[in-house]
């Protein structure tokens, strides 16, 4: 059996389970059309990534908790969109200039959200556009607070993808000043712009997303980006606990077995 058969196979068998709730060897396979020993392989592999659980008692599949756990990922990340648009709102008032909301995607930043400045003249983002993260201001604050290794690793990748390699020890230098002040600026002088960014964070955790203005560099010179640094930390601050509010929930708790919050 090929690796990609495999894996068709292991997600076909986990959307019977999802769809009947419990299910043994022989009916799997049998709706499957699927030779026992091969479904049988399959549940033992998908157990042993805690995806499946079997019942002790007699004997049958279903879905596991690692699979509900995986599935909140996408769904905290929108979650984080919603909460942060109204403080976006304000501020793109405030400071007249595009703001940027922005999550990690592998070695990139993913845009989720941006609310347009008034001006004729600024950055186009697309929702779901993706920019190495070391070339971004959002993306610098969304690997800076990661694990060393977990950093450097990203950080060399994202170099690559945008066709500059790096120095680790140069990247551990820069990413340690956005530690340190809180924010990250980052100018492209062949686009013409220049933006300023903030991790959200989930209390004391890495970034969860990251918070950005950016405007033209003629008309968001450095010295104006810094002025305004404080104000985007407040409200990175704020997003950042009320993110943490809601993580701290019960409909984000783990759930056992009978339904009841753990």
């Amino acid at each position: 059996m090929s690796g990609v058969q495999s894996v068709a196979r292991a997600m076909a068998v986990l959307e019977k389970l999802s769809l009947s709730g419990t299910a043994g060897v022989n009916e799997l396979a049998r709706e499957l059309e699927l030779a026992p020993s091969t479904v049988q392989r399959l549940l033992g592999a998908l157990s042993e990534a805690g995806v499946v659980e079997q019942d002790p008692v007699d004997r049958s599949y279903r879905v596991g908790l690692r699979l509900f756990q995986w599935g909140q990922t996408p769904l905290r990340r929108l979650r984080l969109r919603e909460l942060a648009k109204p403080h976006m709102q304000e501020l793109a008032v405030e400071v007249g200039e595009t703001i940027a909301l922005g999550v990690l995607d592998g070695a990139h930043v993913m845009h989720v959200e941006w609310i347009p400045a008034r001006h004729l003249v600024q950055p186009r983002i697309g929702i779901g556009d993706r920019t190495p993260a070391l070339s971004s201001s959002m993306g610098q604050c969304l690997i800076a607070w990661l694990p060393r290794q977990q950093r450097i690793d990203i950080a060399m990748e994202s170099a690559a993808d945008a066709g500059s390699p790096g120095d680790p020890a140069v990247i551990e230098e820069v990413l340690a000043t956005v530690r340190a002040q809180g924010f990250a600026i980052v100018a492209d002088p062949q686009a013409n712009v220049r933006t300023i960014a903030v991790p959200v964070r989930a209390g004391m955790e890495q970034a969860v997303g990251a918070l950005g203005i950016g405007g033209p560099s003629t008309r968001f010179p450095a010295d104006r980006a810094t002025s305004i640094a404080p104000r985007l930390i407040e409200v990175g601050a704020a997003i950042s606990n009320y993110y943490g509010t809601l993580l701290a929930t019960p409909h984000d708790r783990e759930w056992s077995l009978d339904g009841r919050g753990s």
